[in-house]
């Protein structure tokens, strides 16, 4: 998925979550902003890629779904550790942060399985291998991004966008 559809689907999340979990009334527009910005997380390695490769051009090659920052442990262990710290030291506040962080990052790894180039790797560290749903077959760049705004898959995105905007005005209103 492309950024929006990850902002998208880390604000559903959160809102979810934070209908769940009843935070205070001064902390929940906080979390809901955590969630939401949580959904883009894994996206940020794409710093990295532009860092290492003093471009800001992503090719063919770009594909970060091979890395370790788009796999379930290396977000869930740290953010297991940070909620049990704030369990055992009885920190609401820390629990419910880490709770909607592990929400936007979750939901935008699923995200990325549903019409990604190549998938993600579900197993890792025990296996490298690669796996989604409607999987384009297409490592990344401006290739995947073609292929994936004509597909039919595209629209899981842009459905996602749209309840996240009714979720939104509903909630204002």
């Amino acid at each position: 998925m492309k950024p929006l559809g990850h902002l998208a689907g880390g604000y559903l999340a959160a809102r979810a979550l934070l209908n769940i979990i009843k935070p205070a009334p001064k902390d929940e527009l906080p979390l809901l902003a955590l969630g939401t910005a949580a959904g883009i997380l894994p996206d940020l390695d794409g710093i990295y890629h532009v860092a290492a490769t003093g471009s800001l051009e992503f090719g063919e090659d770009y594909d970060h779904h091979r890395w370790i920052s788009h796999t379930f442990p290396f977000y869930w262990l740290p953010l297991g550790l940070v909620y049990g710290w704030g369990r055992l030291t009885h920190r609401r506040r820390v629990q419910q942060a880490a709770l909607v962080v592990a929400a936007g990052v979750t939901t935008h790894l699923l995200q990325d399985a549903v019409g990604s180039g190549t998938g993600l790797m579900w197993a890792w560290p025990v296996s490298r291998r690669m796996d989604g749903i409607c999987t384009l077959h297409v490592k990344g760049g401006k290739a995947w991004l073609a292929v994936y705004n004509r597909h039919p898959i595209a629209w899981v995105e842009r459905l996602t966008i749209v309840a996240a905007l009714l979720a939104l005005l509903r909630q204002i209103t």
